[in-house]
């Protein structure tokens, strides 16, 4: 996709990140989980985005579970075999 289709598609991710409490957004690659964490870290804040994938070290995967369950973070970005199962998740 051209630069322009993938700046409207971070814009609308981060308006829908912004009008809810929780949101994972799903991706094919662990490459892609980082791009659309990158950008989206830049919109929105690093405190709100992280990526979570089986190349991070552990302690940052699970960091990220806990930040998730706890509502600290606004937005995940799991890789596509990730079990919803293994985390609870607030859904709006």
């Amino acid at each position: 996709m051209s630069n322009e289709v993938w700046t409207e598609v971070y814009g609308r991710l981060a308006d829908l990140i912004d009008a809810h409490q929780t949101t994972l957004v799903f991706v094919n690659t662990r490459r892609l989980a980082e791009r659309v964490t990158g950008h989206l870290s830049n919109r929105l804040g690093s405190e709100k985005v992280m990526s979570h994938h089986g190349s991070l070290a552990a302690g940052l995967r699970l960091e990220a579970e806990r930040r998730l369950k706890a509502g600290e973070l606004r937005h995940s970005l799991p890789p596509p075999r990730w079990s919803l199962e293994s985390i609870s998740v607030p859904w709006i």
